[in-house]
């Protein structure tokens, strides 16, 4: 405990968002829940990546739509000055339309 999250979702544009979500935790694991929905008739490809730190990063923490290639460098810079640990993950999924 006493880890800052924040959830950041890269859209295949390269816009990226930060995802209000509280992240709840189970023994060693933590989840979240959360609706995605396309409109698009081909499978939309997706990135969350997380990013947890004891004091957090300004960074990370914005509102709206920010492009992908000057948020990571600015989280980047701001980790390798952070004071302390900062851990990093990411998984790709694709979105598809209902029924589709």
């Amino acid at each position: 405990s006493g880890w800052e999250t924040e959830l950041l979702l890269v859209d295949d544009a390269g816009d990226v968002e930060v995802v209000p979500v509280n992240l709840g935790a189970d023994g060693n694991s933590a989840g979240f829940e959360m609706a995605l929905n396309s409109e698009s008739a081909d499978p939309v490809p997706m990135i969350f990546v997380l990013v947890s730190s004891r004091t957090g990063l300004g960074a990370a923490k914005f509102t709206g739509a920010r492009n992908a290639g000057s948020v990571f460098p600015a989280i980047l810079e701001e980790i390798r000055a952070a004071p302390s640990d900062v851990a990093v993950g990411s998984t790709f999924f694709k979105v598809v339309r209902a029924g589709g």
